[in-house]
Formats: structure tokens, C-alpha cells, sequence
């Protein structure tokens, strides 16, 4: 993509993130702060119109010293800093998603985990309500060399979400992909 999916701009000139934290604060009435997960403090922005926003960094999880475990990273650094929270996960490939979609998964929260999947029966554990003990899995399969979020959700009893919104789940991951989301976005103007 050429820069980091966060701080991508949308056609109203409002970075990706910003757009998400407004979709968080309008499905979740009453929420102040919200966490954003990042690789590495080089990462770190300013919200002008944000001071809500604590940031959690990959190397604040225990085992800092493999920063190299992808979207588990990011999960695990938050389960340490907040070891009885359950996490509702948003990643910065979604730029379409709707709030109807995040109220959906809410009110139709199972333990221990529940998520999105896509229309080819794909499951999104980066779009996902985590709780301790989902996190706690997933920490165990670490340790055991088995990184990948997915392998974790697909262990346990969870459940799978249609969005409302299909297009909740347009994945950015090129600039096409982007270019796509940005005239989407336009027509819902």
C-alpha cells in the first residue's frame, strides 16, 4: 500500500483510523477510550480532534523479544496489558465497516469468541470480540509455534457473524482494493 493502512485517507480527508474510532464511539454510546494496537511506537500518530486514544505497542506483550508473530501481536500485547478485558477487534482493513455490523456482533456476542465471516465461509478473527479466555488460548498456541489467530478461533466453540452489510467486509490490502473502498465511500456520502 505504500504506507501504514492506519493513516490512509479517505475522500473527506479523515485517515482510516479516524474513521474507525467513529464508528467504535457510535456503536458503543457512552465509551471514552479507545486502543489502538500498533507494531512499534515509529507507528504513533496525534488525533487533533482525539485525546481518547491510548495506543498499545506489540513490545508491550511478554515475549517482546518475537515481534514477529503478526495480528497475534497485537492481541496478546493488549490480553497482558488488560488480562480480564474482553477485546473488541477492529483492524484497519475494513474501511467500509458498518456501525450496524459492530452493533450486530455486540448484541450477538457469545463466549468465548465471536466474529465476521466473509461470503466464502472465511472466518475474521481481526474483526472479532476476544475474551480472556480466547486470549488465553491463543497465547497457549503461541507458545506452542501456532501463530496465526485463525487456528486459535477455529479451536474454540465460536461464533460466526453475517454482516448486515456485505460490504462491512471489503478487505483493503492493495491500492485497487483501496481505490474501490474510496469510491464506495463517495456513493454513501
Amino acid at each position: 500500500m505504500g504506507q501504514p493502512k492506519h493513516s490512509l485517507i479517505f475522500p473527506d480527508e479523515r485517515s482510516m483510523v479516524s474513521h474507525l474510532i467513529e464508528r467504535i464511539r457510535s456503536a458503543l454510546s457512552g465509551i471514552s477510550t479507545v486502543h489502538i494496537s500498533l507494531r512499534d511506537e515509529d507507528q504513533s500518530f496525534q488525533d487533533p480532534d482525539d485525546d481518547q486514544v491510548q495506543f498499545i505497542y506489540d513490545s508491550d506483550n511478554y515475549s517482546a523479544q518475537r515481534l514477529d508473530l503478526g495480528p497475534a501481536s497485537g492481541l496478546l500485547a493488549a490480553h497482558y496489558r488488560h488480562p480480564t478485558v474482553h477485546w473488541l477487534v477492529i483492524a484497519c482493513d475494513y474501511p467500509l465497516l458498518h456501525v450496524d455490523d459492530l452493533r450486530h456482533m455486540i448484541e450477538s456476542y457469545e463466549s468465548p469468541l465471536t466474529c465476521f465471516e466473509n461470503a466464502s465461509g472465511w472466518p475474521e478473527p481481526r474483526l472479532a470480540i476476544w475474551s480472556p479466555s480466547a486470549l488465553q488460548a491463543l497465547e497457549k498456541n503461541v507458545q506452542a509455534g501456532i501463530t496465526g489467530p485463525v487456528n486459535t478461533l477455529r479451536s474454540l466453540q465460536t461464533k460466526r457473524l453475517k454482516p448486515l452489510h456485505e460490504q462491512s467486509l471489503l478487505n483493503a490490502n492493495t491500492p485497487a482494493d483501496w481505490d474501490a473502498a474510496r469510491r464506495t465511500f463517495l456513493l454513501d456520502v
